[in-house]
C-alpha cells in the first residue's frame, strides 16, 4: 500500500505536532499554580456570572481582534516564503491550541476538558478551516494566473471570520456559561 503526502496531509502532520509540542510545553514548563490563576480563574468565572454581557460591543471587540488576525494571514500569504510561514502559522495554531488545553486540565482536571472545548466550540472550526482553505488554495506558482479565484478564497475567509466572530460573540459565552455552571 502507497501512502501519498499532500499538502492535506502535511497539513494535519503540522497541525498534530504542534499540538504535542504544545502539550509537552505545558506540561514541563508551566509552573501550575501560575497558570491557574490566568486562565479562567476565579476573577473571570464571577464575571460571566455577574456581568451582562453587551453581545453586540462584544462582536464588535471580537470582529475588530479576528479581522486583524485574518489580513495578518492573508498579508503573510502573498510573501515570497508564504508557504513555509503559513504552515509554521498552522503549527502555532495547534500548539497554542493544546497548550491552552493543557493548562486549562491542571487547573479543572478532566472537567477542564470540557470547559476547554466549550471555550473553543464553534468558532475554532471556523478559524481552522478558513487558515486551512488560505493555504490549500494558493497555487503559489501561478499566483497571477490564479489571482480571481484567489481573491473569492480570501473573500469567502474573510467572510468565516465575520462568522466565527459572531459565533465566539454570542453562542460560544452562552456555552462556556452553562459548561462553569455545571462545574
Amino acid at each position: 500500500m502507497k501512502i501519498k503526502l499532500s499538502l492535506n496531509n502535511n497539513l494535519y502532520i503540522i497541525f498534530l505536532s504542534g499540538i504535542i509540542i504544545g502539550t509537552i510545553c505545558a506540561n514541563f514548563f508551566v509552573n501550575k499554580s501560575e497558570a491557574c490563576a490566568n486562565v479562567f480563574g476565579p476573577d473571570i468565572i464571577n464575571n460571566y456570572y455577574n456581568v451582562q454581557m453587551n453581545k453586540n460591543a462584544m462582536f464588535k471587540y471580537v470582529l475588530e481582534v479576528r479581522l486583524k488576525e485574518i489580513f495578518a494571514l492573508i498579508m503573510v500569504s502573498f510573501l515570497p516564503n508564504a508557504k513555509k510561514l503559513l504552515k509554521v502559522l498552522f503549527g502555532l495554531v495547534g500548539g497554542i491550541f493544546a497548550f491552552v488545553e493543557s493548562v486549562i486540565v491542571m487547573q479543572y482536571s478532566a472537567n477542564g476538558i470540557t470547559l476547554f472545548f466549550a471555550s473553543i466550540f464553534p468558532q475554532f472550526i471556523i478559524y481552522v478551516f478558513a487558515m486551512f482553505l488560505v493555504i490549500k488554495s494558493l497555487n503559489f506558482e501561478r499566483r497571477a494566473e490564479n489571482a480571481k479565484h484567489i481573491s473569492c478564497v480570501l473573500l469567502i475567509c474573510v467572510a468565516l471570520y465575520v462568522l466565527g466572530a459572531w459565533c465566539e460573540s454570542t453562542i460560544n459565552y452562552e456555552l462556556v456559561k452553562k459548561v462553569l455552571k455545571m462545574h
